[in-house]
């Protein structure tokens, strides 16, 4: 149902500002337009545009294009794909598998384009599919190998291996075979309809294939495909009868929902996208995320841990509110630093020049986040401080927080407060553990790969604020 044009105030849109009229936000809208199809039972087509459309093939792959085409098409990590695709390189199977360049070699082009002649007719043979890489003055582009593709084009699939390989390899051959070949040709109507009860157009397509083109060889992956128009008739004044066998028509409700998270192969996509990262550091990059406890991967989404939410939330601030277009933790900061590597490689810069401006802009930086931390409690203070205070008296905690909640604090005045609690502490021959235990345990705990709640229980402790310091108290005793 075509609820709103774009220019009604109660059009609906979405973060990007794109018009979507079978959306709307008036339930009683819906509701009503749901109970006219319901009671009518059938519609009239009142338009009928025919067209055609046309899609085109892909180039052939890339490091990252590969990595997301085997996560979306084979279900594989980006971790198995690199591993496979390393295998079919060193077997000869496939080409150099860290590249970013779209371009292929003449004679492999005009094997495959023999095969596609023979076997499909020279109908199905196009002129041939390039990436952005191959037009002249782009950048980030790692050209010294070509795009990935079979080292034999005219061997569809391998024999005497096993079935990942030949899944890969398949799905490789594809690639480089649709890359030769023709866009694949639809049939298309669209058309717009009524409905007794409501003032409401129906808006909706019909398509069918009349050409495969280069979906041929992706027979496989796309399943079943309409090749004959739909039974009901196509024209001005057509009957349609509602088929109620099925939960036809319906009503969806939904809510707004945050932004997809990132998988592993579309983060390496975002990453080309923002210039971070090469073909040879893709999965490495995305591999250390997890392995240093910023990531995990939950249903092939990539999912921040606490320890992530600390170190975006708490740490990163300090060093990119300094310049937020440019920061140490921005992407065009990341880039920036990569386009200087390539071109101390490729002798356009110095290396000595870049390392020093680096060191000058860190130590800046560095200093200035030094400073503004020092004006906010860190989270251990606030955690001792949350452990601690509660257990003071009335007048005592009054005395210590001024009125003040612990949140509401400075950084000065939570480092005043704590020494003043050690210090009292310590009157009565208790020390809390110290900065570098702490620091320490928790070191201990992620490289034991134990939970740090789990370790502190060794010692009966619950909180890392409780453990005692001294040899002889309960920090040392987890220590050692």
């Amino acid at each position: 149902v075509r609820f709103h044009e774009k220019d009604d105030l109660d059009a609906w849109t979405d973060d990007f500002g794109k018009h979507h009229p079978d959306r709307t936000s008036d339930e009683k809208l819906a509701a009503d337009a749901l109970e006219a199809l319901q009671e009518a039972g059938q519609i009239t087509i009142t338009s009928v545009n025919e067209g055609k459309t046309n899609r085109n093939p892909q180039p052939p792959f890339t490091t990252d294009t590969l990595l997301q085409a085997a996560n979306s098409t084979l279900g594989w990590p980006v971790s198995k794909t690199s591993r496979i695709a390393s295998a079919l390189y060193h077997a000869g199977h496939i080409t150099y598998i860290r590249t970013d360049s779209t371009r292929t070699n003449s004679d492999a082009r005009n094997k495959i384009r023999n095969h596609i002649k023979e076997k499909y007719g020279e109908s199905h043979l196009g002129p041939g599919v390039l990436g952005s890489d191959a037009k002249k003055g782009a950048s980030n582009v790692q050209d010294a190998h070509e795009a990935i593709r079979p080292t034999r084009p005219s061997n569809t699939s391998i024999s005497g291996a096993n079935s990942d390989w030949k899944s890969l390899y398949v799905l490789i051959w594809a690639r480089f075979a649709a890359s030769q070949m023709s866009a694949s040709v639809r049939e298309r109507r669209d058309l717009q309809a009524s409905v007794e009860g409501t003032d409401k157009a129906l808006n909706g397509t019909a398509s069918w294939r009349t050409h495969p083109g280069w979906e041929a060889v992706y027979a496989q992956y796309h399943g079943d495909v309409k090749t004959s128009p739909p039974d009901s008739p196509l024209t001005d004044g057509a009957v349609w009868k509602i088929d109620v066998s099925e939960d036809n028509p319906f009503m969806k409700t939904d809510e707004t929902k945050p932004p997809k998270r990132f998988s592993e192969s579309s983060i390496i996509q975002q990453m080309k996208k923002e210039g971070i990262g090469r073909p040879s550091t893709y999965v490495s990059i995305v591999k250390n995320l997890g392995n240093k406890g910023y990531v995990d991967v939950e249903r092939n989404s990539l999912s921040p841990t606490e320890k992530g939410r600390t170190l975006w939330l708490q740490v990163v601030p300090f060093f990119n509110e300094q310049n937020e277009a440019d920061g140490l933790f921005t992407p065009q900061f990341t880039s920036k630093m990569e386009e200087s590597l390539d071109r101390i490689e490729h002798a356009k810069m110095s290396g000595a020049n870049v390392w020093n401006d680096f060191l000058e802009e860190f130590r800046a930086i560095h200093n200035i986040a030094l400073e503004e931390k020092r004006k906010v409690p860190t989270i251990r203070q606030l955690a001792l401080l949350e452990n601690r205070i509660p257990h003071l008296d009335e007048a005592r905690r009054e005395e210590l927080l001024s009125g003040k909640k612990i949140g509401d604090l400075t950084g000065d005045e939570a480092r005043r407060i704590i020494k003043s609690i050690t210090d009292a502490n310590a009157e009565n021959g208790i020390l809390p553990a110290s900065d570098k235990q702490t620091a320490l345990i928790v070191k201990l705990s992620d490289q034991s790969g134990m939970d740090l709640d789990e370790s502190l229980l060794l010692v009966g402790s619950t909180d890392i604020a409780e453990l005692t310091g001294g040899r002889e108290g309960t920090a040392s005793e987890l220590i050692s």
